[in-house]
């Protein structure tokens, strides 16, 4: 699910509960020391080497 763009946790929830019988609920928490807030794929260069580019 790479589109070059970063990707919450709510919408990967929004697409997994489209596939569910029943829905999931998140449990939201405060964040834990060394948490990841934001992460972000490129996979341009996974891209070139798959294209031959």
């Amino acid at each position: 699910m790479v589109q070059n763009r970063s990707t919450t946790i709510n919408e990967l929830v929004e697409i997994m509960n489209k596939f569910m019988e029943e829905p999931l609920k998140p449990i939201y928490k405060e964040p834990r020391k060394g948490d990841i807030l934001h992460s972000y794929l490129d996979n341009k260069k996974q891209k070139m080497c798959l294209d031959g580019k």
